[in-house]
């Protein structure tokens, strides 16, 4: 069985995302599987081909159409992101004798819908990754209006998902949306996966090393996913906290690229805490294991929104498996299924940063409890969210596809 999973994105270079299609990969590769994965764009600049770049990373086969992040000016890299699905659909429809498989990921409405068509008319099978309910949070320029948004959900759900030959669904939620719209036996539940083979990287280039006592978010700084000014507030309040007993918490963030980043820092500045604010600016995966190992507190914190409530927060692997104690402010989401409080993690209210600061302060006064906390959620990563776990099971479902 040959295999292309399609992405409109970055790959081997990107967000969270591009993390969970290697773990995909790599999980066909270990059932015995031919796997390529085929991006729009490499991430940033690899040395090789400008264009239809072929490589491999971490022994994973990919082909990039454009080996960069984008092209250079606004007007450029405006025009590829706007036709970029295109290009790929294009890309595949020329290559459509190299697989007998696509696994789509991420593409908008429109080109979804011809890469169906024409996949079907060459008798190829599609499978499309649902990570998110349809259109809950997607805004362009055609779906910027609500009404236009519910438009496509209902399309999407009754017309487009019957369509797919089978659906990989990441969450109890979504597998419930799709099964509803194409059957239990065309659906596959498939938690985040993780690499466990993934190591700590080279020193990050401090004078004195890693810095110590410090709290870790990686990704986005968003409202709706990640209750950002909750998180906010907390550090503030878990910093006054420990500063009274000779500690002073830091916070590390990956970037500012966020609508309310001027807000973020307004409010730290006013704090006087802006100085213990430390940004890093894009990790690789060698580098984001590193800072993730050595932070004192791991933070989830998912408010209640409709989003959440379907999604599964990728970078949950990831702060498991690095040993390091987590503290998840969730309720009745995905990600609760497997965290017991006390146990894997410690779980908070949401919307209460007076209370996930009390649980930062608990964590890094007490290392013997973080230490324990830490040891459990790794375990529960070995059991529950390796890709060598659920790669049998992934390489059936799509041996059986009709």
């Amino acid at each position: 069985m040959k295999v292309y999973i399609a992405v409109v994105g970055n790959f081997p270079f990107g967000m969270a995302s591009a993390y969970r299609i290697q773990c995909y990969a790599k999980a066909l590769h270990h059932a015995g599987n031919r796997c390529t994965i085929v991006s729009t764009r490499t991430g940033k600049k690899m040395a090789g081909k400008p264009f239809i770049h072929q490589d491999s990373y971490d022994k994973v086969d990919f082909e990039a159409i454009l080996n960069a992040s984008s092209f250079k000016g606004q007007i450029l890299t405006h025009l590829w992101q706007e036709l970029e699905a295109y290009f790929l659909l294009a890309y595949l429809l020329f290559r459509f004798k190299k697989f007998d498989t696509i696994w789509l990921y991420g593409m908008g409405f429109f080109p979804r819908v011809f890469l169906l068509l024409f996949m079907r008319l060459l008798k190829k099978k599609v499978v499309l990754e649902l990570n998110e309910f349809p259109y809950a949070t997607e805004r362009t320029r055609l779906t910027k209006n609500n009404w236009f948004n519910k438009l496509l959900q209902k399309l999407t759900i009754n017309h487009i998902l019957p369509n797919f030959n089978g659906i990989v669904a990441i969450s109890e939620s979504l597998f419930q949306v799709a099964r509803k719209a194409v059957g239990e036996k065309k659906v596959l539940k498939v938690p985040i996966l993780v690499n466990v083979e993934k190591s700590g990287g080279p020193s990050t280039d401090f004078p004195n090393g890693m810095p110590e006592n410090y709290i870790f978010h990686a990704g986005s700084l968003s409202v709706q996913k990640d209750g950002i000014f909750n998180i906010v507030e907390a550090f503030i309040l878990a910093h006054k906290q420990l500063e009274s007993q000779g500690i002073k918490l830091k916070w590390v963030i990956t970037n500012t690229a966020s609508q309310v980043w001027d807000k973020i820092e307004k409010i730290l500045k006013e704090a006087g805490l802006f100085e213990h604010l430390i940004i890093t600016g894009y990790l690789n995966e060698n580098e984001l294991n590193k800072w993730m190992s050595h932070s004192e507190v791991l933070i989830i914190n998912k408010p209640d929104s409709f989003q959440n409530k379907y999604n599964f927060p990728t970078k949950a692997g990831d702060y498991l498996l690095s040993g390091q104690p987590l503290i998840l402010a969730s309720a009745d989401q995905e990600i609760n299924r497997f965290i017991n409080d006390g146990k894997q993690g410690l779980i908070v209210a949401q919307n209460d940063s007076k209370s996930l600061a009390d649980s930062i302060v608990r964590l890094v006064l007490n290392p013997e409890l973080a230490q324990k906390i830490g040891a459990k959620g790794r375990e529960l990563v070995l059991t529950s969210f390796d890709y060598r776990v659920h790669a049998e099971k992934i390489s059936t479902f799509f041996k059986n596809l009709s």
